[in-house]
């Protein structure tokens, strides 16, 4: 199973759930992730908790969307779009069952509440992804994935 996770810039909030994903997943899924307007570089503060929390942030870098377009691209079953808004529908490869969790990416706060604001985002991505995870995902059809994913982004 293929999961997309998308937010603005991916350099914080899709970052930190693709390399939970991927962890928790422990090869039952392959989670990558985008932006429409990709950072430059994963944000520093992510990638120390990343590493803090001794996951390998090997892949993690910000993506195009455009590499998950077209029809050379990668077919994706699930796709979970993050941030404080729902970005517009992108033509992505595939049929994917689709779920937006709306939240703010920590970057936003001042630097002195980074430790804090990426620890309570990242608690609460880690815990969708184990509730997400706890479901045979790779079985379940849009339907009923993507009530499961507005379930889950309720809280």
């Amino acid at each position: 199973m293929n999961i997309l996770i998308l937010c603005p810039d991916n350099a914080t909030l899709s970052i930190l759930l693709e390399t939970l994903l991927n962890d928790l997943g422990a090869g039952r899924i392959a989670a990558c992730s985008a932006g429409p307007a990709p950072a430059g570089a994963v944000h520093p503060q992510a990638l120390k908790l990343l590493e803090e929390e001794d996951l390998d942030t090997s892949r993690a870098a910000p993506k195009p969307v455009d590499e998950f377009t077209g029809p050379d691209a990668v077919e994706i079953d699930l796709l979970i779009t993050l941030g404080p808004v729902t970005p517009p529908r992108l033509a992505i490869c595939g049929d994917p069952a689709r779920g937006h969790w709306q939240m703010t990416d920590p970057a936003t706060l001042p630097e002195d509440a980074w430790d804090e604001g990426f620890r309570r985002v990242y608690d609460m991505l880690r815990e969708r992804a184990k509730r997400l995870l706890e479901h045979p995902v790779e079985t379940m059809d849009n339907g009923e994935l993507t009530a499961l994913l507005t379930r889950l982004g309720r809280g």
